[in-house]
């Protein structure tokens, strides 16, 4: 299921971080696993405490 769609014009922590912070007042995530490529997503996600995996198959992907 998609939650959001947002696009950044560069990657790091602070726009995942925006991002994440912006879905968790939208959405109960308790339950979520976030499918991510790596950029600032796993960092973001442990400091919200959310669960994730990373998979390189599908770069485009998030």
């Amino acid at each position: 299921m998609i939650l959001d769609v947002a696009l950044f014009g560069r990657h790091g922590t602070d726009p995942a971080a925006a991002f994440l912070h912006r879905l968790t007042e939208k959405h109960d995530l308790s339950e979520a696993e976030f499918l991510v490529d790596q950029f600032g997503y796993p960092t973001s996600l442990s400091r919200l405490g959310l669960r994730y995996q990373i998979n390189y198959t599908d770069w485009n992907l998030i």
